[in-house]
């Protein structure tokens, strides 16, 4: 982004691609995001719980509410100050092998998509579920893959020696 902002590229030229991300800023500074880089991207593992963090400011008017059975409620996009994503979100919601299906969210809200993973629910009785998907992505722990400087043939376990926080 600063790439941008400062000028030394032009948006059509950068492309951000983010794996598990949670939400970093407000829905004001979302839309400034996207207009500096259009081609973001926020690759989401079926039911990772971090990118659900922190929580968004519910629209509890919204008629897409009744879209749902369980419950859930869409993010408010109406310029509030409260946590909202930014870019395009792309949701893998059962597998991240090759040829699983994937969903690229362009529905409403923006950046928000209430037909991709914003539509679950996350019980904290399956918290360690949850996080077990925001550590692997396309078959790689990425906490490994990270310490090991991102090889293409690692496998998806701990490698040996390597000591994990």
């Amino acid at each position: 982004m600063r790439a941008r902002f400062e000028g030394y590229s032009k948006s059509k030229n950068i492309k951000a691609i983010t794996f598990g991300q949670p939400r970093v800023g407000s829905y004001i500074w979302s839309q400034h995001f996207d207009k500096l880089i259009p081609q973001a991207f926020r690759v989401i593992h079926d039911q990772d719980i971090v990118p659900h963090i922190p929580s968004c400011k519910k629209d509890i008017n919204s008629p897409l509410n009744n879209q749902t059975t369980n419950g859930n409620q869409i993010c408010d996009g109406s310029g509030n100050d409260s946590f909202y994503h930014h870019g395009t979100e792309i949701w893998y919601p059962s597998g991240m092998e090759y040829g699983d299906i994937f969903y690229e969210c362009l529905g409403l809200p923006k950046n928000e998509d209430f037909n991709c993973s914003d539509s679950l629910q996350y019980p904290m009785s399956q918290f360690n579920t949850f996080m077990d998907m925001h550590r692997y992505y396309f078959g790689m722990r990425v906490v490994s893959w990270g310490y090991l400087g991102c090889p293409e043939d690692v496998n998806a376990t701990q490698p040996t020696g390597a000591s994990l926080i």
